[in-house]
This record gives structure tokens, sequence and C-alpha cells, in this order.
């Protein structure tokens, strides 16, 4: 009985420790399997890091900026330690996280010097352009006013001339008015009756006389148009400003060329190329370090 006993616990325990080899068999392979995923997610993290070291910004308003590239490169580190879990990770790498985002933080804003010349430049360019734009004024309004008074004059000359007129017109009227009425006592004498004598000539020239006061009459108002509007000219105060425009539109184009090249060299300083780079890298060098846990061989089952 007691034979039998012991090749039966022998049994039990053969198949025990297959039972046991079996399962330290699975799990091995399912380290394997692990550590052959979290080398393939840190290449693959690299390469993305690398990409976005590459990486410019747009020059175009809403385009892809900094924010966007700090998102994807927090969205990127984020989606990595998820995939590897944490507690896999050296305290080490957390560390240099940190300290790269504060490099990025501490360099995303331009040089105080190259915005206090921008700002410097910019009120230039403002000054520049008002005074132009007060001189072209000014000569516009200086030539208009010219151009008034000399129409003022030419009115008062077509005025008198039409007023010389006039008195002439008044004067043939005069002259006709006593004609008729000489002829029309000459007739009565002789003839002892008064006959009628034509006042057609007498219409015309009074009719005359009415188109020519109309005449001046019109001029008048022109004149006085122009004066009011010579007035209001006069009136307009005008920023006393001196210099050629053309001198200092030319000035305002060389601000202009000055302001775009700093503009260029602030839009390299927010690109923060150099500064990416350094961050990207270091994190690359410091994903490569994470130690990936000893593959344990696989052996066959017995």
């Amino acid at each position: 009985m007691s034979y039998g006993n012991s090749n039966r616990a022998f049994g039990e325990k053969s198949v025990k420790k297959k039972k046991q080899d079996f399962h330290r068999h699975k799990i091995k392979l399912g380290e394997a399997a692990e550590n052959h995923d979290l080398s393939s997610l840190k290449e693959r993290t690299m390469l993305g890091l690398l990409h976005l070291g590459e990486q410019r910004f747009s020059e175009e308003l809403g385009g892809y900026s900094l924010e966007n590239w700090m998102k994807s490169f927090n969205l990127l580190l984020d989606e990595f330690e998820d995939q590897a879990g944490r507690e896999n990770l050296s305290k080490n790498y957390f560390a240099k996280r940190l300290e790269m985002s504060s490099l990025l933080a501490r360099s995303m804003s331009p040089s105080s010097e190259l915005d206090s010349e921008i700002s410097k430049l910019r009120e230039d360019e403002l000054s520049l352009r008002n005074s132009i734009v007060s001189l072209r004024e000014k000569s516009k309004a200086d030539k208009e006013a010219e151009e008034r008074k000399e129409r003022i004059k030419i009115l008062k000359d077509e005025e008198a001339r039409e007023l010389e007129l006039l008195e002439k017109a008044k004067s043939a009227v005069s002259q006709k008015k006593k004609e008729i009425q000489d002829s029309s006592k000459w007739l009565k004498r002789v003839f002892g009756g008064s006959k009628p004598v034509s006042s057609v000539s007498l219409q015309a020239l009074q009719e005359r006389v009415r188109d020519i006061q109309t005449k001046i009459e019109g001029i008048e108002k022109k004149i006085l148009d122009q004066r009011k509007k010579l007035e209001f000219l006069q009136s307009t105060e005008l920023a006393d400003q001196s210099g050629d425009p053309d001198e200092l539109q030319a000035k305002l184009e060389a601000i202009n060329l000055k302001l775009q090249e700093l503009e260029s060299k602030k839009l390299e300083e927010s690109q923060l190329l150099e500064q990416r780079k350094q961050v990207t890298t270091t994190m690359r060098e410091e994903i490569s370090r994470l130690a990936v846990p000893q593959e344990a061989s696989v052996r066959p089952i017995d």
C-alpha cells in the first residue's frame, strides 16, 4: 500500500510541476511581447520628437504656432508615458521633461530690446505718416485756395464786363424811349392826332437789359459760393508742417524696410528653433536611455 501511495504522490508532483512550468512559460512569452512593444514605442516616440524638432511655424495669422507645437509635444510625451507605464520610467526622465518644458517657457517671450526697437520705429512710422498726410493736405488746400482765388478773379472780370454791357443796354433803352417820345410829339403836331408808335425795338432792348441782369446775378452767386469755400479753406487749421513730402516718403520706406527686418528677426526668435531642437534632442536621448526589462529566454516545454 505504501508503494502505491508513493507512486500516486510522485505522479501528482510531476503533473503539478508541468503545470507550473507551463504557466511560467506563458509569463515569459508575455514579458517578451511587452518588452518588444516598449522598444517599438520608444522608437516611435523618438521619431516623433525628431519630427517636432524640425517643424517651423506658419507666418500667417492663425497658422501653426508655438502653442500648437507645445500641445503636440506634450501630447506625444503623455501618450508615451501612458503606454509605457509611468512605473517603468525613471525619475530622471520626469525631471528632464520638467526642465525642458521650463526652458521653452522662459524662451517664449521675445527680447525686450527687440520689442522696444520695433515700438520706437512704429512711433516714427506713425509720425512720418501723419506729417506726409498733413503736408499733402496742406499742399492740396493751398492749391485749391489759389484755384478759387483765380476763379473769383475770373468771375469778377466777367461781372465787370457784364456791368459795362448793362450800362450800355440801359442807356440804349433810355435813348429809345426818348426817340419814341419825340417821335410821338412830332406826329401829333403834323397829323393832329396820336398815331400808335411801334415799341418792338424798345421791348427788345428791355429784354436785353433783363438778360444781362440775370446773368450778373448768376455771376454774383458764383462769386459768393467761391468766397465761402475759400473762407472755409482758410479757416481750417492744418498742422504747420515743413519739409518735402517725397523726402519724408523715402524716410518712411526706409523705416518700413527696417521694421520688416526686425519683424522677421522677431518671428525667427519666436520660432525657438534652436531651443526646440535642444528640447526634443534631450528628450530623445533620455528616452533612448530608458532600460527595457531584461527579456527572459523562452525555453521549450519538456
